[in-house]
């Protein structure tokens, strides 16, 4: 057993783990897996754009996790793990502040920016941490651009003053977005930014009418979006290669709503590719199937 990341994190310390692996007999094995991260981010993201109350029935007990839970409390909704269920109120947030420390510790904290948007007409931004996959247009920085620009087509406003991004909302008609245009490739879907540009417009059309998303990266963290709109009241149809996103959100503030996160395809082909070269057998446990056959496809 291994002490959270997260409990280190806040004391400013940098902990490296020794992992020795013995020799061992391969044995037959069942697992069960955490929700996927990346699905997380954006059902939290919902939960604060919609200033609901959710609860995330297997969330990832990851380090991620732990800085979400304090992000939200700073901007003063509540959220804690419990039963290893994590619980989100963000029915009373009321600063749109991403605090500087905390979004830098994760690259998640820059979907929190459309959320505000929505919910509170505003935020400020400071930047975001983890991975940096950026070239060096983002100068080797996680890019945020893809972000800023589907924001921007939604009419709302960005303005960069000293080291924060601001934004402010404002009233826009626009009612499709063709993701193929932050593709790298014209002829199909390609590229770092087509994921987070999906992600942005679908968080952003939460509150309209109707809006149409064309070209959709459809990935799991798409779908458990998709998934958890559906459970609150929209009407979401994915055909002729478009996302269609109409009705209105019935859920209450009062009530608290559970989702149950897909899990990381990631750590299915990673613990698939260890039995399969141990010649073992393995069987995944309480698996979302309907998603899985779809986002495992273009993994193997």
């Amino acid at each position: 057993e291994y002490k959270c990341l997260s409990d280190f994190l806040f004391k400013g310390e940098n902990k490296n783990i020794n992992i020795s692996v013995s020799k061992n007999s391969p044995v037959n094995a069942s697992l069960s897996l955490d929700g996927y991260k990346h699905s997380m981010v954006q059902i939290i993201a919902l939960t604060i754009a919609l200033k609901m109350k959710t609860v995330i029935v297997n969330p990832p007990i990851v380090s991620d996790t732990y800085v979400f839970i304090a992000i939200i409390n700073e901007l003063g909704g509540t959220a804690k793990i419990y039963n290893k269920r994590l619980f989100i109120d963000a029915s009373t947030i009321c600063n749109a502040n991403i605090p500087f420390f905390l979004g830098k510790c994760i690259h998640g904290s820059m979907y929190l920016c459309p959320a505000l948007l929505i919910a509170l007409g505003k935020f400020e931004y400071y930047g975001s941490g983890g991975c940096q996959i950026g070239d060096s247009i983002d100068s080797h920085n996680r890019p945020f651009s893809h972000i800023a620009s589907v924001i921007e087509c939604f009419n709302h406003k960005i303005s960069i003053e000293s080291n924060r991004i601001i934004g402010n909302f404002d009233n826009s008609d626009i009612t499709e977005l063709d993701i193929k245009n932050f593709s790298y490739s014209s002829e199909d879907l390609s590229g770092p930014l087509v994921g987070g540009a999906t992600k942005t417009a679908l968080l952003l059309s939460v509150n309209k009418q109707k809006f149409i998303i064309k070209n959709p990266y459809l990935k799991t963290d798409v779908y458990d979006m998709i998934d958890f709109l559906r459970l609150i009241g929209k009407k979401i149809d994915i055909s002729d290669n478009s996302i269609v996103c109409s009705g209105n959100v019935m859920a209450s503030s009062n009530q608290y709503i559970e989702f149950n996160l897909t899990q990381c395809i990631s750590e299915i082909i990673t613990y698939s590719t260890l039995a399969l070269i141990n010649n073992t057998n393995l069987t995944f446990l309480d698996l979302n199937k309907k998603t899985i056959s779809l986002t495992l496809k273009p993994e193997i």
